[in-house]
């Protein structure tokens, strides 16, 4: 998962030399060795026009990411969660996918009863808009290796 300050911007998101810049300028979060899923986007509708009973105006989307640093990235996700400053990037094998609006990062950290579950963090990344995120190719060499925040 990547999180992007919403003044960042790309030419092309498959430029690896954008990517690095983003990083330097630490204008990108890497949160390294996740998984997760992406709900694909809830249908937000208003009243038709004519024969039309609704019509399609946007959609809320959901990410769900678990996060295996639980104490390293503690301070990490209390500075997020009350920020409004960052677009989220998902990505798949070989896609990446870029909000076009601010997220609402929503993170907890759940204990369970039992000694054989991990302590990790449980993730929920909300936004609105118009469009479904777009996939790029995954610029080559940048998501190769593990980057932890601390």
């Amino acid at each position: 998962m990547r999180i992007i300050k919403k003044t960042f911007s790309f030419i092309d998101p498959t430029s690896p030399t954008e990517w690095q810049v983003g990083f330097a300028a630490g204008d990108i979060i890497i949160i390294p060795a996740t998984k997760g899923s992406f709900d694909g986007g809830a249908e937000v509708e208003t009243a038709g026009y004519g024969d039309q009973v609704t019509r399609l105006t946007g959609y809320n989307f959901q990410v769900e990411y678990f996060d295996p640093n639980y104490r390293l990235n503690c301070n990490f996700y209390n500075a997020l969660k009350n920020s409004r400053d960052y677009k989220f990037a998902y990505r798949t094998e070989t896609q990446i996918h870029i909000t076009d609006a601010p997220v609402q990062v929503i993170p907890k950290a759940p204990v369970q009863d039992d000694t054989t579950t991990e302590v990790v963090w449980d993730v929920i990344v909300k936004w609105a808009g118009k469009d479904l995120p777009c996939p790029f190719d995954v610029p080559a060499g940048i998501f190769d290796a593990c980057v932890v925040n601390g």
